[in-house]
């Protein structure tokens, strides 16, 4: 988790730098994302805070209920898989 929060920190700072530039101090992010970024954005929304800077997620092909192939690793049906 130490990169979520990295990265987190890097976009409230590029936030509070666009505010500066562009005369609107309350400015909020839109996030677009696809796949695993979905799910990242959605844990700076929710768990690191980011709900305050926020405007709106849209994500795309995000995995909310995990990945088939993941749920399929520990049963009989993924042992041909796993081999092939």
């Amino acid at each position: 988790m130490r990169n979520q929060t990295g990265r987190s920190q890097v976009a409230e700072r590029w936030l509070s730098e666009f505010r500066e530039r562009s005369g609107v101090p309350d400015a909020k992010v839109v996030i677009l994302a696809r796949g695993m970024g979905g799910l990242l954005s959605r844990y700076w929304v929710e768990k690191l805070g980011g709900w305050t800077e926020w405007a709106a997620l849209i994500t795309l092909g995000t995995p909310y209920r995990g990945a088939v192939r993941a749920r399929m690793a520990n049963t009989p049906v993924a042992e041909p898989l796993a081999n092939a």
